[in-house]
């Protein structure tokens, strides 16, 4: 996969996780999103390079739960770290629950790091979101 079809990919998996579906009625061709009304374009859910389209992802994803049977709920965390020398960050998607890994990003703005972070937590999240009760 290049990282166009890549890029393309990961927004098509945020759009569907933030509750999108294509919208084709009256001459409108857009994506909606039910539960908030909100309306996007399609082709402009451009998610790695908008940090106001992304942040709101984060977001959703913090106010997940991740539910143990012994030991209750327990919420999702973003964390953002940056080395020494600055070349690369390190995203941490953390919860006492399970542990994430550590995603390690090098030579790439912040931004595109988080949604890197992002994209993969909801590949994990759709795998798993029966058999760990994920609320």
């Amino acid at each position: 996969m290049t990282e166009e079809e890549y890029i393309k990919y990961g927004n098509e998996l945020i759009v569907e996780f933030m509750g999108f579906i294509d919208y084709n009625k009256n001459g409108f061709d857009v994506l909606y999103n039910p539960k908030t009304c909100q309306v996007l374009e399609k082709n402009t859910s451009n998610y790695e390079s908008s940090w106001d389209l992304l942040m709101p992802v984060v977001g959703r994803i913090e106010r997940h739960k991740i539910f143990n049977s012994v030991h209750g709920e327990f919420p999702v965390k973003f964390a953002m770290l940056r080395n020494e020398r600055g070349n690369s960050n390190v995203v941490v998607v953390s919860c006492a629950a399970l542990q994430f890994k550590q995603i390690t990003i090098r030579n790439v703005s912040r931004k595109l790091a988080i949604w890197l972070a992002v994209v993969e937590f909801i590949q994990w999240y759709n795998e798993n979101k029966k058999s760990c009760n994920l609320k």
